[in-house]
């Protein structure tokens, strides 16, 4: 199951993602925020940038930048 929650400003976009999913048989929880800007001319991506971090459910996060 995953929450996810957006916010958008002109070509910018923020984005906000939070669930469960299964790893090599590991139930893993994860948070993750992406942020990235469109060129308004063109409707090209410019950029994408992603913070993630994960680990085992009911554990602190084992990876990722927190």
């Amino acid at each position: 199951m995953a929450r996810d929650e957006s916010l958008r400003d002109g070509g910018r976009l923020a984005a906000h993602m939070t669930g469960t999913i299964k790893v090599e048989g590991t139930d893993t929880s994860f948070e993750s925020f992406m942020f990235r800007h469109v060129d308004t001319e063109s409707g090209k991506l410019e950029w994408l940038v992603e913070r993630s971090i994960w680990g085992s459910v009911g554990a602190p996060p084992e990876h990722g930048e927190n």
